[in-house]
């Protein structure tokens, strides 16, 4: 989330300022956990960093609503370990 930039572009995204409350960074793209882009799209959506020791509800949901965010495409950056565990899990 403290990314300045990645591929040459600068990344728009929520940072704590003075008074405690948040804002947005400048920038082409836009940076955000699962939880806070809920109820939102992009036209790409890159979901990275995902990891879990075991597939719960919790786990799922998350894996649900960052899948279906990307209107046109999304990319999965996932551990092996997590890999694993939804291959042995079809449902």
């Amino acid at each position: 989330m403290e990314l300045a930039q990645a591929g040459g572009k600068k990344t728009k995204r929520p940072v704590q300022v003075e008074d405690g409350n948040w804002a947005w960074t400048e920038g082409d793209l836009i940076i955000e956990t699962v939880g806070r882009f809920k109820g939102q799209s992009a036209p790409v959506v890159v979901f990275c960093e995902i990891d879990f020791e075991e597939l719960s509800q919790t786990n799922a949901r998350k894996l649900f609503v960052g899948m279906t965010r990307g209107q046109m495409k999304v990319e999965l950056v996932i551990s092996e370990r997590a890999a694993a565990l939804l291959s042995a899990n079809p449902n």
